[in-house]
């Protein structure tokens, strides 16, 4: 079946000098969009899934951007946690290294290695007992302060925890 349309339905459209208007149907729409939608879905889908198990916190710290908004529990070394400052560290060396204070090119590069946890009195208490432990911590990722030409200070919520519990000791944090 053919439509024919009266001059009245294509009054306002942009038309070539031959009469044809342009690029039209699902070819138009392809042709002009399916380069970006193409780019958008390489990008989409080289973003790993968020795993159902534990991950470590070298894998959170890769993955903070892919895995940005998206509840996760992560297994790692609680160092000190109180105040202005509260991290989860890929190994119990690390954890004691910050603990004891700055100045070193090996602080520089731990601080780099963990993932820093978000303010909250309730969970301060909680992990009170634990520090120095492996643990496992459930919470929400949050890249902000590892954008580009972002800086935070104090207790950037790298993870916005949610739940602190001991860690199998069966298992190696990293």
């Amino acid at each position: 079946r053919v439509v024919l349309q009266t001059d009245d339905c294509r009054q306002g459209r942009a038309r070539r000098t031959e009469g044809r208007g342009g690029l039209q149907g699902l070819r138009g729409f392809a042709l002009m969009r399916g380069p970006a939608l193409t780019f958008l879905a390489l990008l989409v889908g080289c973003a790993p899934p968020v795993p159902n198990t534990a991950v470590s916190v070298r894998e959170a710290v890769d993955h903070i951007h892919a895995w940005n908004g998206k509840d996760v529990i992560v297994d790692g070394w609680l160092g000190n946690c109180r105040g202005m400052d509260c991290a989860l560290y890929p190994t119990l060396a690390d954890a004691q290294l910050v603990s004891q204070g700055s100045g070193s090119a090996a602080w520089d590069e731990a601080m780099d290695r963990r993932l820093s946890i978000g303010a909250d009195k309730e969970f301060d208490r909680l992990a009170a007992p634990l520090q120095f432990a492996h643990v496992r911590i459930g919470g929400r990722l949050n890249d902000i302060c590892r954008s580009w030409m972002t800086s935070c200070t104090d207790r950037v919520p790298d993870i916005q925890a949610i739940s602190i519990n001991l860690a199998d000791h069966s298992k190696k944090a990293d």
